[in-house]
């Protein structure tokens, strides 16, 4: 009997120390688990305090020569505003002005003959063929006419969009080649912001999240949205751009101003 009671002890103390075992190893896990959790976080903070963001325009454009000639005038200047349908530059175009005079007066002798082929055909005084080459002559003096009118479009350049002109490349009586650029338009109204961050932390920031920019040249502090991700991350860097839209947008920022980004809080649009 002494010897079962000394057995059933000695089985009760191993069970205690496997219960207390695992109760350590668990401890153990939910610590590593913590320690973990706290580490990421930790990184994921020291990486957000670190993300930059800088305004780029949604709408800039450089205009160009749609044909070669000289620039008889050139308006503009950079830093100044222009509206959508300014004038900006005029090409000296009265060969190509010339050239439609004799393309109308071609395409008016064409429709004649062609009118007066069809009367013919009517009283079937003309053959079949007569008539329908006197219709291609008339098609071709058509196209010949709007292919000048297309040439002649390119003789003004005016401002696609409201803007700021950052750039001009010529000026009066200059010879400009086709393609040659003339101004660099942007419009200053409509701004986003890019960052960059690391691809590993992709899941913090998905679509219409709050963060703010804190402008580095004016100390403003800009409360903006994720908008979009750029579907491509940098192999070498690991990185990815991100895209925000600001909710409002103040007079006195300008493209290319960056700054410090703050992710999750977006309270006021604008804070001086």
């Amino acid at each position: 009997m002494a010897k079962h009671t000394v057995s059933y002890s000695r089985l009760a103390g191993l069970l205690l120390l496997f219960g207390m075992a695992i109760r350590v190893n668990a401890d153990i896990s939910e610590l590593n688990e913590l320690t973990a959790a706290v580490g990421d976080y930790a990184e994921y903070t020291a990486i957000a305090e670190t993300i930059r963001g800088q305004l780029r325009p949604v709408r800039y454009t450089t205009l160009s020569a749609g044909m070669t000639g000289t620039l008889l005038e050139v308006k503009g200047s950079p830093g100044r505003y222009v509206k959508e349908g300014d004038l900006l530059a005029r090409f000296d175009c009265r060969a190509e002005q010339a050239e439609r005079d004799v393309a109308a007066a071609k395409k008016e002798g064409a429709e004649a003959r062609y009118r007066v082929n069809s009367r013919l055909a009517e009283l079937d005084n003309i053959s079949g063929l007569e008539l329908s080459l006197s219709k291609a002559e008339l098609a071709i003096a058509n196209s010949e006419l709007k292919l000048i009118d297309v040439r002649l479009s390119h003789c003004e350049v005016r401002a696609p969009f409201s803007g700021q002109m950052v750039s001009k490349q010529v000026q009066s009586w200059q010879f400009a080649g086709m393609g040659d650029p003339l101004f660099e338009l942007v419009d200053t109204s409509r701004m986003e912001v890019e960052m960059v961050l690391q691809s590993r932390w992709l899941h913090r920031l998905p679509p219409d999240t709050p963060f703010n920019l804190t402008v580095d040249e004016t100390g403003a502090t800009i409360a903006a949205t994720v908008d979009r991700v750029v579907s491509n991350i940098d192999p070498v860097s690991q990185t990815v751009r991100i895209i925000g839209v600001p909710a409002a947008m103040p007079d006195n920022l300008l493209p290319g101003m960056s700054g410090q980004i703050h992710i999750g809080t977006a309270s006021a649009s604008v804070i001086p």
